[in-house]
């Protein structure tokens, strides 16, 4: 038996499809022709099948506006009179939990009432009990997704839209135009809005029969539910008024480099008001500590007090960019460091981040950046973390895995002097003899 309810294409007129309803469709379809344009406060008399209307069930509209404070759609439906079935159908269907979170995106509902329950069971041959249970809920759990719309609809929305999309992967839900407070179902069955209550953003419209995208619970199509669409990319962020220290300060693994600019005096420099704007790639500990060993420090002590704050300070301007260039500003090209020309220019390649492949859904954390390397004239580097902290207004900082380490003659007075013998300074002399000095 097909479905109670009046049958209606919205590519055609009314009037065509009414003559070719069966003798029930044209009953109810008189029925149903008295609907008011208007959504909400809809009076209607009982049915001409014989079976009490879901609109002549209650004088009671659904009409009601509930602010923001902390109400879920569930918990207004629960307020609401003769929509016993439609909660047990959520239970039933485990839609509860999605519809009494208050944080989840607003939606639009088109719930049936019990009346309207009854009717659909009887139509389909079975009970509503029998609906509810139905493989364990999953019937009744892809009726219900059918008759939710991912976005919310107010009522002059939902009059001005022609089709809209469910929750049911490829089925539509039709409003028939010109409006005239009915929605149909993409197999033509048509249900008159009796009401509405919003909740928050979220809407939800009484509807005097339920919805199935086909004429009988046995032609239904093959159910997926449709994927939220993705959420729009984060705006660009707003840079951060930070200099090159507090930069540092947000990164745990930039400790040495940070201290390293405070022993040489450096950090005052850097956070002096109005210093000008500069870019500076900072050795994680990590690099450090490989440095340290290809100097062959004392283990155990702090690499700092080991070196010439002098030679050190140079060092560290060779790791220095005037300007502030964030991580997507960064181009392939040389760049001159502020220890100027006595020091070696940087070479930066990006050709790595345009071949390689997008990042996974995770990100790469701390892996090599595959896109950003560095190369002067005796050292290299990869940028493991591109605008450390945040993406800075004056300053940026990017983790590189490795100490930009100078040339030999460079590199012989980095190492603070040493007694003759003394472990250091035979370091020294292997690094001078291994260059040929």
């Amino acid at each position: 038996m097909p479905p109670q309810g009046r049958r209606f294409d919205p590519v055609w007129k009314r009037a065509t499809f009414f003559c070719m309803l069966p003798v029930r469709g044209r009953a109810l379809a008189r029925h149903a022709g008295s609907s008011d344009t208007s959504i909400g406060s809809i009076s209607t008399s009982g049915s001409s099948s014989g079976t009490s209307s879901s609109t002549s069930s209650s004088s009671s509209s659904l009409d009601d506006d509930i602010p923001c404070d902390g109400t879920s759609l569930v918990s207004a439906l629960m307020m609401q009179p003769n929509l016993t079935t439609y909660l047990r159908a959520l239970r039933a269907g485990e839609l509860m939990g999605r519809l009494n979170d208050v944080q989840a995106p607003p939606v639009t509902l088109f719930v049936a009432d019990d009346s309207a329950w009854q009717v659909f069971a009887a139509d389909a041959g079975t009970s509503v009990d029998a609906l509810l249970t139905e493989a364990g809920g999953a019937l009744v759990r892809h009726l219900l997704l059918y008759g939710l719309v991912p976005t919310p609809l107010s009522p002059q929305q939902l009059a001005a839209s022609p089709v809209l999309n469910t929750s049911w992967a490829g089925q539509m839900v039709f409003v028939p135009q010109p409006f005239m407070g009915a929605v149909s179902s993409s197999a033509g069955t048509e249900a008159r809005i009796t009401g509405r209550v919003k909740v928050c953003e979220s809407y939800a419209y009484r509807v005097a029969y339920v919805l199935m995208p086909a004429l009988s619970l046995t032609a239904l199509p093959a159910f997926s539910e449709a994927r939220a669409a993705p959420p729009p990319p984060p705006p660009p962020p707003a840079c951060a008024n930070a200099s090159i220290p507090d930069l540092l300060s947000a990164n745990g693994n930039l400790t040495t480099t940070l201290g390293a600019l405070q022993v040489t005096g450096l950090e005052d420099q850097l956070y002096a008001p109005g210093v000008a704007p500069y870019t500076l790639f900072a050795p994680t500990d990590a690099a450090w500590e490989e440095a340290a060993a290809q100097l062959q420090l004392a283990p155990g002590k702090d690499v700092l007090q080991q070196l010439n704050r002098t030679v050190l300070r140079s060092l560290l301007l060779a790791h220095l960019l005037p300007g502030n260039l964030p991580g997507a500003q960064l181009r392939s090209q040389i760049y001159t460091t502020a220890a100027g020309t006595a020091a070696s220019p940087i070479f930066l390649s990006t050709a790595g981040l345009e071949a390689a492949p997008p990042p996974p859904a995770g990100g790469r954390g701390n892996e090599p950046d595959p896109g950003i390397a560095l190369q002067t004239r005796d050292a290299d580097a990869v940028v493991v973390v591109a605008d450390v902290g945040a993406v800075g207004c004056t300053a940026s900082v990017h983790a590189i895995d490795a100490v930009l380490l100078p040339d030999a003659a460079t590199l012989a007075t980095l190492v603070v002097a040493a007694k003759p013998g003394d472990r250091q300074q035979q370091a020294t002399r292997k690094l001078l003899m291994a260059a040929g000095v």
